[in-house]
């Protein structure tokens, strides 16, 4: 009991302490901080929204005027101060009809900046990712917003889609001479522009096409994760022997291991660097054919029963669909899933980094794509992708797990066979391994008809 109570004394004494810091101390030495503070009134809450109209008013008038006595630089400047003053209208105006116009006024700004360089198309991807926040959260919606200097009443829901078309085409008429443009819109006419079948079915050729071309690199980078993990016992022996000792001498240690077993640990780097060095710019590819998708079906996609549930099912191509986006859920977790069951790490901490990984990825990627409402089409290309990634990796690691599981097999007792060529005689001739037959071959000797050896004759004496 006595025990018990000095163990609970420092913690009651801790909690004695923070609670009179909380009431006491803090409010009466630091107010700014444990006071209270008051809602603002309606007047000065209006009085804020007024000053930051006119703020953003005089920032977007110094930009669209300023072009003979600015520079480039202190115009985009102007316009993100003006961006920034809406940004904080909308904070101000708490999901009401301020802050749904404040919204579309920062999509208004995005397309004025982007209609003064004809390379800019950042700018169209902030307007779309704007009004498609505003067709998800208020697609029922209507509000009074300010359009050319007058309030006007609309459905929110539709005019943001009417926006977000109108985004789209402009950017796709911008983006025809890309090249990467040019390289999705010709898989896609390869096969007539079907709505149902081409556009789905381009983008699992483009993907196919560049896993062909990176598997020898995958192979690579396989081989490398699993000399690292074959390794892996002998680096913990080696830290645990030295641990203590000096940082340099572990790692001349671990070093001369890598020497000795033929491992680069940096060979599995530069096959992932190469692979997203190939694979990065396909997303940039489908962000820029966004508009044509919207023209692309697949399955369920754009069916009558997409109609009839919008919110969750796609309409096309170019729109977010929750069951497509389950789908890669589940094939990215067995992407991760597969090499961990058949190549376990020997390390433990190891194994419990990769367990961590293998549920944290599915849930972080599934949260970025309904945050940033990615197409479809960008989550059946990943669909595909992580489809042959398993697949790949189940054939690679069970490949390389063969020799490994033959190796695991041969007693102690008896020698790997090198190179496969048996045992010499003393005079250098081939020496029999096993039990032979007679005639130079391992097993048993098959009896012939009329072979008196079978019955013993001459041993026993009898013709």
């Amino acid at each position: 009991m006595n025990n018990q109570r000095r163990s609970l004394g420092p913690y009651i004494a801790i909690t004695a302490v923070y609670f009179l810091f909380l009431t006491v101390i803090g409010p009466r030495y630091f107010p700014r901080y444990f006071s209270p503070q008051r809602p603002p009134s309606a007047a000065q809450t209006e009085q804020k929204i007024q000053q930051q109209r006119d703020k953003a008013a005089r920032a977007e008038q110094e930009a669209l005027t300023g072009s003979n006595r600015l520079s480039i630089g202190e115009r985009q400047k102007k316009w993100d101060e003006a961006i920034q003053a809406y940004r904080e209208l909308e904070r101000l105006g708490d999901r009401t009809d301020v802050a749904i116009d404040a919204k579309f006024q920062q999509a208004r700004l995005h397309e004025a900046r982007a209609g003064t360089d004809a390379r800019n198309t950042s700018d169209y991807d902030q307007a779309e990712t704007i009004y498609k926040d505003l067709e998800r959260q208020h697609a029922h919606d209507s509000a009074t917003i300010t359009i050319g200097g007058q309030p006007t009443h609309v459905a929110v829901g539709q005019l943001a889609r009417e926006k977000l078309e109108a985004d789209l085409i402009a950017r796709d008429t911008r983006l025809r001479h890309d090249p990467r443009y040019r390289v999705l819109d010709f898989f896609v006419g390869l096969t007539g522009r079907i709505p149902g079948f081409s556009y789905w079915f381009a983008l699992v050729m483009i993907t196919l096409l560049i896993k062909a071309v990176l598997l020898p690199v995958t192979k690579r980078q396989f081989k490398s994760m699993a000399d690292m993990q074959r390794i892996a016992p002998k680096m913990k022996e080696i830290q645990e022997k030295l641990k203590g000792r000096p940082a340099d001498e572990i790692n001349r240690k671990i070093m001369a291991l890598y020497k000795e077993e033929g491992v680069n640990p940096a060979a599995g780097c530069v096959p992932m660097v190469a692979q997203m060095v190939v694979l990065i710019p396909l997303y940039s590819m489908i962000r820029m054919y966004e508009y044509q998708f919207r023209h692309g079906y697949f399955l369920w996609i754009g069916s009558a029963l997409s109609q009839k549930y919008p919110q969750f099912l796609a309409t096309s191509l170019a729109v977010p669909d929750v069951p497509l986006l389950l789908l890669y859920l589940v094939t990215m977790f067995l992407s991760t899933y597969i090499p961990f069951r058949l190549q376990p790490p020997a390390d433990p901490q190891q194994a419990q980094q990769q367990k961590m990984m293998m549920y944290f990825m599915p849930f972080m990627f599934g949260f970025m794509t309904w945050k940033y409402a990615w197409p479809s089409a960008f989550t059946f290309y990943w669909l595909i992708l992580s489809a042959t990634s398993t697949w790949q990796q189940w054939h690679i690691l069970r490949a390389n797990s063969a020799p490994a599981s033959a190796a695991a097999l041969q007693t102690p007792n008896s020698p790997p066979n090198l190179q496969g060529k048996p045992p010499l005689r003393g005079n250098g001739s081939p020496a029999r391994t096993g039990p032979t037959n007679g005639n130079g071959r391992g097993g048993p000797r098959s009896i012939k008809p009329g072979d008196t050896r079978r019955s013993g004759a001459k041993k026993s004496g009898r013709r």
